[in-house]
């Protein structure tokens, strides 16, 4: 029930127009839930993010999380997270 597009429309031309707005195109899964109406909004789309961004900075087979907490603020993770190297070892960690 998760609204999502896929990155397969995004052209060479999309990637250049982000580059000269100061940042770049990825792939971001976002999920906010609203108190008041108690609902929960979730949808994994392309998105535009500022070049400064941990997103931005985060490539290849790496991933990266942002939660954002009423009385922490924001909590950043980023980290190994595909490839055939990582799926790997993770798959040996989970064996072992």
């Amino acid at each position: 029930a998760i609204d999502r597009r896929s990155t397969s429309t995004i052209t060479t031309t999309d990637m250049a127009k982000a580059r000269l707005r100061g940042g770049t195109i990825r792939q971001i899964a976002h999920a906010a839930f609203d108190r008041e109406r108690r609902e929960l909004e979730a949808w994994v789309a392309p998105a535009f993010v500022r070049q400064e961004s941990l997103f931005a900075r985060t490539v290849g087979a790496q991933n990266a999380a942002v939660i954002t907490c009423a009385h922490a603020g924001e909590i950043s993770m980023a980290g190994a997270g595909a490839g055939g190297e990582v799926t790997a070892a993770a798959i040996l960690g989970d064996i072992l």
